[in-house]
């Protein structure tokens, strides 16, 4: 039951693939049973306050050259120079020093344009192009915004934006600890120290059926692939060498990114903590909504 006032936080997590976008519509479906106060982001949305996925961190000067490319591509269309500002505008963040442009949601019918946007995928926070020091230092600017603008009495849903994302960038581009990485949730947690925080993390031992399932669900996107490709661009084969056993790239670092999120879960004090074993159907959520 929720106190006079509380804010409360559903984080969704697991590996990628395992179902958290099915857990989250169930949660939602649940909730809006007993309040309408619910509010469910969608992973990479321009509009998921915690979710730096899919978002290309620019200079000031590199976000105003951006602007200008983009009004020069779109002279003799419909599109007015004003129009082409707050379009891109609308899906940016602005820190002190950088502009966080969703890269991927300016939905532009101009190709061109969209091809420009497209290129500051060179650019995506995610893909370790910041420092660590940078880096962790947008995830609390990111969560300090968050808790400051989140209203009373509501009820939160993220999937991923805890630990998976994060995690992702944390194990696989910077050198950070098991130890760090307790510091900076336990960090993260005190920022949300006004909330009730729920975590849910699905698991599942043959992380191998789980990743072809999920590829074969998702035709046509080359979907595990994919995920194989970005393992190897990233630095987590230098930094581990506990799962190499697996026979592919993305197998081998579920498992490893699977056993540091349960460890992680496993250091939170006073959180209400779930584990839930995967499923394609039949979620049991008795107990935990």
């Amino acid at each position: 039951m929720l106190g006079v006032h509380m804010k409360k936080i559903y984080f969704i997590e697991g590996i990628p693939g395992i179902g958290k976008t099915t857990l989250s519509l169930t949660v939602e479906s649940l909730l809006l049973r007993k309040t309408k106060k619910v509010k469910r982001y969608e992973e990479h949305s321009y509009e998921n306050p915690l979710d730096m996925t899919r978002k290309a961190i620019l200079s000031q000067p590199e976000y105003m050259q951006l602007i200008e490319k983009c009004v020069a591509l779109a002279k003799g269309s419909k599109y007015s120079y004003n129009d082409v500002v707050a379009e891109i505008e609308s899906k940016t963040f602005f820190d002190d020093e950088y502009a966080i442009v969703s890269y991927l949601q300016p939905y532009f019918k101009n190709e061109a344009i969209r091809q420009e946007l497209h290129k500051l995928y060179s650019k995506e926070i995610c893909n370790g192009c910041v420092s660590e020091k940078e880096y962790k230092g947008l995830i609390f600017s990111m969560f300090y915004k968050f808790s400051e603008d989140a209203q009373d009495d509501w009820i939160y849903i993220f999937d991923g934006a805890f630990l998976q994302n994060i995690l992702l960038d944390m194990t696989g581009y910077y050198k950070v600890s098991i130890e760090c990485l307790t510091i900076f949730y336990n960090n993260l947690l005190s920022i949300l120290s006004s909330f009730e925080i729920v975590i849910m993390c699905l698991y599942e031992k043959n992380i191998e059926t789980i990743l072809n399932r999920t590829n074969s669900a998702r035709e046509n996107m080359n979907w595990l692939s994919n995920y194989d490709d970005w393992v190897s661009k990233t630095n987590w084969f230098e930094m581990q060498d506990k799962y190499t056993a697996h026979q592919t790239g993305a197998s081998a670092f579920s498992y490893g990114l699977q056993d540091t999120m349960i460890d992680l879960m496993h250091s939170f004090s006073e959180i209400e903590k779930h584990f839930i074993k995967a499923r394609y159907s039949n979620l049991d959520l008795k107990g935990v909504i």
